[in-house]
């Protein structure tokens, strides 16, 4: 009976190794993250991109204003990756904007810096670099 109940577990062990190996090597795995972040006169950027498997990534980036006018509503921005590229025009919540966003099926390398551009009020432009940060 000790045999069987022995066998019965490694049995048991070796599936959930097995099953485990498997999810690593499908790219289920989360491996590699990035921090950027970069500030400008009215305007403080950080972005993460966080390596979910290959090819596919979960970017977040935080816009925050930090100058002394009054807050502005919305935004149109734009960030340049390196074979990507997001954006769009939001409207902030207390001057803050903070965007989630999967990217799928594009392969990014570590680079030093992205360049981000902010425009607000129709008529104010900042570019900024982002620029990578040790965690």
């Amino acid at each position: 009976m000790n045999k069987k109940i022995f066998i019965g577990f490694l049995l048991i062990l070796l599936f959930i190794i097995v099953s485990g190996a498997s999810y690593f090597f499908k790219g289920n795995h989360i491996s590699e993250e990035m921090y950027y972040k970069g500030r400008s006169e009215n305007w403080e950027v950080t972005t993460k991109i966080l390596e979910q498997g290959k090819n596919n990534y979960e970017n977040t980036t935080i816009i925050e204003y930090i100058g002394n006018g009054e807050i502005p509503k919305e935004i149109s921005w734009k960030l340049e990756g390196n074979r990507f590229g997001t954006g769009g025009s939001n409207i902030l919540n207390d001057g803050k904007l903070t965007k989630i966003e999967q990217l799928r099926d594009i392969e990014i390398t570590l680079k030093e810096q992205y360049f981000i551009t902010v425009e607000w009020n129709n008529n104010y432009k900042e570019d900024i670099i982002i620029y990578l940060e040790d965690h």
